[in-house]
C-alpha cells in the first residue's frame, strides 16, 4: 500500500501516528540493531547496561541521553 506524498501514516485507529515510541517498538527496534551487528540481545539487566557501555565507547564514547 502506498501513500501519497506528505501524508501520515494511520495507526489502526484511524488516528495519526503521534508523539514517542512505544516500548514495545523499542524492544524491536533493539533486536533488529542487536541481530545487525551481530550481538545477542542482553538477557539481564547487568548484560544490557554493559553491552551499551561497550558499544558506546565503540562508537566514540558519545552515547545517547535522556530528554526532557
Amino acid at each position: 500500500m502506498e501513500e501519497a506524498q506528505g501524508q501520515r501514516r494511520r495507526r489502526f485507529g484511524g488516528a495519526p501516528d503521534r508523539g514517542k515510541p512505544t516500548v514495545k517498538q523499542i524492544y524491536a527496534l533493539a533486536g533488529a540493531l542487536c541481530e545487525r551487528c551481530g550481538e545477542k540481545f542482553p538477557e539481564t539487566l547487568a548484560a544490557a547496561s554493559e553491552l551499551i557501555e561497550r558499544l558506546r565507547n565503540e562508537n566514540g564514547g558519545g552515547g545517547a541521553t535522556r530528554s526532557g
